[in-house]
């Protein structure tokens, strides 16, 4: 990760605990996901065609569950 991504996690994060404090922890984790999954719906529609969206789809989850384990694997060790 470079800066300016480690930046915008950052950003992100804050913005979940500031939500969070407003509501609960479940509520603004399942807020963040569903914004991230119509986000990244718009950028797989943007720049796939439809033959690829199947496919498209599979790597995103692919690449969410590998960000996941690996922040368990990380916060865990804290």
């Amino acid at each position: 990760m470079d800066d300016k991504f480690r930046e915008v996690v950052d950003r992100y994060l804050e913005k979940a605990i500031e939500i969070e404090s407003e509501t609960s922890m479940a509520q603004a984790s399942s807020s963040m996901l569903f914004a991230t999954a119509c986000y990244n719906a718009q950028s797989i529609i943007a720049n796939s065609s439809p033959n690829e969206l199947d496919a498209n789809i599979s790597e995103y989850i692919e690449m969410y569950e590998d960000m996941l384990r690996n922040s368990i694997e990380h916060y865990s060790s804290k």
